[in-house]
C-alpha cells in the first residue's frame, strides 16, 4: 500500500489494471484501483497465471492502446515478460518483491521487444 501511495503521489494513475487471478495478485491490484486517481477498472487475466502467456498480454496491451496500462503478476514470469517487452532474447528485468516498473511504447503500441524502460522503483528506492 505505501508503494503505491508515494507512487501515486508521483504521478502513477494506470487506467487500466490487469491481474492474475491468483488471490494475492488479486489484493495487489485492488489496492493499486483504490490508491491511483480515477478507480481504473480491473481485468483478471489467466495468461498472467504462472507461465503465462505474453503473445496474449502485448495484445491485451494493445487493445487498451493510448492508456496507461499496469499488470500485476507472478516472479520469475513477469520478469521474464518486461525483458521480452524491452529487449531480446533472454532479457530479464530483475524485480524484487513488491517492485514496480513503467515500460513505455511508441504510437505502434506494445510490441516485443520496442519497449523502453522508464523507471523501477522499490520500496527501498521510495525511501519507504
Amino acid at each position: 500500500m505505501h508503494v503505491v501511495q508515494a507512487l501515486a503521489a508521483r504521478g502513477f494513475e494506470p487506467q487500466r489494471i490487469a491481474t492474475s487471478p491468483y488471490t494475492r495478485c488479486r489484493q495487489t491490484a485492488d489496492i493499486i484501483a483504490r490508491y491511483v486517481d480515477g478507480q481504473p477498472p480491473i481485468d483478471e487475466l489467466e495468461a498472467l497465471e504462472p507461465g503465462s502467456d505474453v503473445d496474449e498480454l502485448v495484445e491485451w496491451t494493445n487493445e487498451h492502446a493510448g492508456r496507461d496500462v499496469c499488470w500485476v503478476g507472478h516472479n520469475p514470469d513477469i520478469q521474464h515478460l518486461a525483458g521480452a517487452l524491452v529487449g531480446v532474447g533472454g532479457a530479464n528485468i530483475r524485480f524484487a518483491k513488491g517492485a514496480v516498473a513503467a515500460i513505455r511504447f511508441d504510437d505502434a503500441g506494445a510490441i516485443l521487444g520496442s519497449g523502453e524502460l522508464y523507471w523501477l522503483a522499490t520500496a527501498k528506492s521510495l525511501g519507504l
